[in-house]
Formats: C-alpha cells, sequence, structure tokens
C-alpha cells in the first residue's frame, strides 16, 4: 500500500489527533528537505519548476521550502523568484579541516622544537 493511500483511508484519523498531525508534518518536512538537497547537488543553477516537478509539489511549496533551508544555513545560494531560479554557492566545509590542519603543524612545530632543544642538550654533553 502507498503511503499517500494509507494517509487519505485515516485522514480523519490523523486530522483529529494533533500530535500525530504534528508528526506526519514534520517528517514530510524532513523527507521534502532530503530531496531537494538530493536534487540539487549536482547544480549550480536549478529552477524551481523542475524540483517542483520532481518532487511532485506545487512550485509555492518548493520556494518556501528552500528560502526556509537559506535561512537555516542548509544550504547556500540565492532565489531568483523573478526568473524561478535557485543559484546555489559553493559551500565552504573546508573551513574546519583547514583549522585542524593549522593546529596539527603547530603541534609539530611544537614537538619539533623540543627535539632540537634536546639534540642542542646532548650534543654539548
Amino acid at each position: 500500500m502507498i503511503l499517500s493511500d494509507l494517509l487519505n483511508e485515516n485522514k480523519a484519523l490523523i486530522e483529529g489527533n494533533r500530535l500525530i498531525k504534528d508528526q506526519i508534518g514534520f517528517l514530510y518536512d524532513q523527507l521534502l528537505e532530503k530531496n531537494i538537497i538530493k536534487l540539487i547537488k549536482p547544480y549550480s543553477k536549478v529552477e524551481m519548476n523542475y524540483l517542483a516537478r520532481k518532487l511532485g509539489v506545487s512550485e509555492e511549496v518548493v520556494e518556501k521550502k528552500i528560502g526556509k533551508m537559506i535561512l537555516d544555513k542548509v544550504i547556500s545560494g540565492s532565489m531568483d523568484q523573478e526568473r524561478g531560479i535557485l543559484l546555489l554557492l559553493e559551500r565552504e566545509d573546508n573551513n574546519s579541516m583547514y583549522l585542524d590542519s593549522l593546529e596539527i603543524i603547530g603541534n609539530m612545530d611544537e614537538c619539533l622544537s623540543g627535539l632540537f632543544e634536546r639534540a642542542k642538550k646532548i650534543k654539548s654533553i
């Protein structure tokens, strides 16, 4: 049985229980976000109507969700609503790796400096 059929059959039950309704809404939102991320990953520019067609939702839903994702910094980009295009920017995920590398180099410098000091002491004995 398809999920949409199951939801339609039990619509009254779901609508009557706020907890279930909120949880299904939350899960739907997460699923939509993950699917958008999968679809836009290989592109630097994506049309909103392409995403709407692939996801099976309206273009308005896609625009609203992408706007929220940009504000939440889930994706890095901007929307050109006039042309209906999402412009993606390069993510700077390398920043943490760069900082870790600097820390490692600093630790190695301290270690080598200590070894040179010991070598000087041994050489003078």
